[in-house]
């Protein structure tokens, strides 16, 4: 199969030959790089390969995969995103739930504390009574004996 070629520039600079698109024959090579004649004046101008219909395919093929590869790549990272997303969720979750086993640990220590004073000062109360009724008994013992 023989290779196509178009215009790697898109004017003639002499004649003003509108050159891109156009199909051409190889007409030399100037180095490693082919070279074309403007079809008005003959002009030389290098050449670009145009891709044969197998490379074509070969691209859009090479493309195709490229793209599923990214696809799937993106696919991952937002699977990624999205266990890391459940996993700092569920992080939150368990702090707030210890958080809220202090807090509720805090709150029965702080009522039995209260509930040991109240008891505590309910003991003195009644120990003070006691003592201002054996005091008071002890009062009248004595004026009656005198």
């Amino acid at each position: 199969m023989e290779k196509e070629y178009k215009f790697a520039v898109t004017k003639c600079t002499r004649c003003e030959q509108e050159l891109s698109g156009l199909h051409v024959e190889l007409e030399g090579m100037k180095g490693t790089i082919p070279m074309g004649l403007c079809p008005k004046c003959g002009t030389g101008y290098p050449l670009e390969v145009e891709p044969s219909a197998e490379a074509k395919a070969k691209a859009e093929a090479d493309a195709e995969a490229k793209a599923k590869a990214e696809a799937e790549e993106a696919e991952a990272k937002a699977k990624a995103e999205a266990d890391a997303e459940a996993k700092a969720k569920a992080e939150a979750e368990e702090a707030d739930a210890k958080t809220k086993a202090e807090a509720d640990a805090k709150t029965k220590a702080e009522a039995e504390e209260a509930e040991a004073k109240a008891k505590a000062e309910a003991e003195e109360a009644e120990a003070k009574a006691k003592a201002e009724a054996d005091a008071e008994a002890q009062k009248q013992r004595r004026s009656r004996g005198t």
